[in-house]
């Protein structure tokens, strides 16, 4: 069976890597963009998690099938704030995300949501070198014990 393939917005087209399957993609965007009332609302949740539209990484059949899946436990509307907030859930099989119960979804989609716009405070710089800097930040205690232990063995008493 051939999935329906819509053209990508350019909003969405500027998201992929050049090398990106484009013609999957626009499989998964038409899977996508059928969860959202607007085009602005799909564009909006693949922006805030890319690998929703990644031929490697989802299907179509997922999102459809996720979303079907929590439009019966949370209603339309309830599916969509959901995928509004996590747009990751699209990414989920649905037979297993059907084993899930209703309020820890949604409670894991507000959790993504905070966090997510939480990160969105910070500058761009800090954003994208987290992981240097806890690296650093967990780095500099364990230096700092091994240079005070030098030769010697700490926390031991004779």
């Amino acid at each position: 069976m051939q999935a329906k393939r819509m053209e990508l917005p350019a909003e969405v087209d500027e998201l992929l890597s050049t090398d990106t399957d484009r013609q999957n993609t626009k499989a998964l965007w038409a899977a996508l963009r059928s969860c959202f009332k607007t085009e602005e609302e799909a564009v909006a949740a693949a922006a805030r998690n890319t690998g929703t539209i990644l031929p490697y990484l989802n299907s179509p059949s997922n999102i459809y099938g996720s979303f079907d899946v929590l439009v019966q436990m949370l209603g339309r509307e309830g599916a969509v704030d959901v995928c509004s907030k996590n747009p990751g859930i699209l990414q989920c099989n649905p037979k297993i995300l059907a084993r899930e119960e209703a309020d820890k979804i949604v409670s894991a989609a507000n959790s993504v949501d905070f966090f997510e716009r939480q990160l969105g405070l910070l500058p761009p710089a800090v954003r994208q070198n987290l992981d240097k800097i806890a690296f650093f930040l967990l780095a500099v205690p364990v230096a700092k014990r091994l240079s005070d232990c030098a030769g010697q063995t700490c926390g031991l008493s004779a």
